[in-house]
């Protein structure tokens, strides 16, 4: 059972490491994109969850360098200030990203 939640841990890395590469390859054409750059911005929750699921799941030490670079990889997220406005139209939220600099 520890090898399959550890391998269900590693599949789901793995997709989200997937669609953060299509994602940041279209903002290289799109850096003006407000919607993508919210939609990546918005996997600074994502990367922390997923930190904590890998490391959980990690009893044997055998995702500890992917782990660390999924840490790394958190220190950029970390840039990204959220900014959550709730608008009157039926309680949609409208969410601004901003990266420090």
């Amino acid at each position: 059972m520890i090898i399959a939640k550890l391998a269900l841990s590693l599949i789901l890395a793995s997709g989200w490491v997937e669609s953060m590469h299509f994602a940041t390859s279209l903002m290289k054409n799109n850096k003006n994109d407000k919607e993508l750059i919210d939609r990546v911005g918005e996997q600074k929750q994502t990367l922390q969850t997923l930190i904590a699921v890998l490391e959980e799941n990690n009893k044997n030490n055998e995702s500890d360098q992917l782990i660390q670079s999924f840490r790394d990889l958190k220190t950029s997220f970390d840039q990204i200030l959220m900014n959550y406005k709730y608008g009157a139209h039926n309680g949609c939220k409208k969410t601004h990203h901003y990266i420090k600099s």
